[in-house]
This record gives C-alpha cells, structure tokens and sequence, in this order.
C-alpha cells in the first residue's frame, strides 16, 4: 500500500482549491457591507433620536439616499448622506426604495474562516467545500438585509414611521436647521 501517494494527493488538493479562492475569499472580506454609523443595534430600536436610512430612485432615474427626515403626501425630505443638507423630493415620483431602520449583523469573517477550516477534511473537502462557502455566502448575504425594508414590502404611505419627524416637519423648523 502506498499511503505517500494520497496524502500528496491531498495536499495537491488543498493547494489547489486555496490557490483558486484565496483571492475570490479575501475580496469578500475585505468589501463586505459596512452598517451606516447613525443607525441603532438591534437592541436600541424605538429609542434612536434620528431616522432610518433611505436609498430611493425616482421615476426619472434620480437615485438619492441618506437620513429620512419627514415624508407625506407632496414630499418626502432626506438629510442626504454627500453634502448633508436636507432635500426635497416628491412622493408620488418615487419609483423604488430600501429603507435600512438598524444595523445588521455582519457575518462576512465566516466566509474564509469556514472555507479554509474545510480543508482540515481531507478528501471530504471535495464536498463540504462547496456546502460550506455556499451556506456562509447565504447567511452573509442574508444578514445584510435583515433590518431593510424593500417598496414590496413597506408601502411608502407607512414609511413615516422610520422617519424622524414621523408626523411631518414642525412648523417653524426650516431645512437648513437639520443637522
């Protein structure tokens, strides 16, 4: 029996499937998806002094995204997150939208620590390889949109709840006072 000949197999394997996803693995690491600085964790949800994170388009292509300030039915306000100053948009031109209300959970580190951490099976590595880095993929990925509402699931009629002022601008408050 030549047992040299399979643990160089094995090896040869292992090397080979690094080789190929190291750079695809640390990509993934690197860019995963950072959580906007002034939304809550999950646990401070209702006691937060500001409003959900909104990235909209317009019918007209417009996209625009930032802190939701006040929504009603002529406007919806965004203190927009490039030049941080209030903007006004109309309601009825907004095409599509994903409102972010907490921070989720990031679980990208588990991509390569549990792709990597295959390879500790061998030549079962062939097999759970591909479960492992597909599963920790889904979850990432799924983490990401936990706290996000999307327009098929949020009318944009109940979008005020996520907003700041919930019950529109006070009046005698002017745009340029948002901070």
């Amino acid at each position: 029996m030549n047992f040299g000949a399979h643990v160089s197999t094995q090896n040869l394997f292992q090397k080979m499937v690094f080789a190929r996803y190291k750079y695809f693995i640390a990509i993934l690491f690197l860019f995963s998806c950072k959580s906007i600085s002034y939304l809550p964790e999950a646990t401070e949800i209702g006691t937060n002094t500001h409003g959900a994170y909104i990235q909209s388009y317009l019918v007209d292509g417009t996209r625009f995204s930032g802190e939701l300030i006040a929504i009603d039915t002529l406007f919806i306000t965004v203190l927009s997150e490039k030049d941080q100053r209030c903007n006004q948009y109309p309601t009825k031109e907004i095409d599509r939208y994903a409102i972010r209300y907490a921070q989720s959970k990031n679980y990208a580190w588990t991509i390569p620590v549990f792709s990597l951490a295959t390879l500790m099976h061998g030549f079962y590595a062939i097999f759970t390889f591909p479960v492992n880095f597909i599963t920790t993929i889904a979850v990432t990925v799924g983490a990401q949109d936990a706290f996000v509402y999307k327009r098929h699931q949020m009318p944009v009629e109940k979008l005020h709840m996520f907003a700041r002022f919930p019950q529109g601008l006070p009046n005698g408050l002017a745009l340029t006072e948002i901070k």
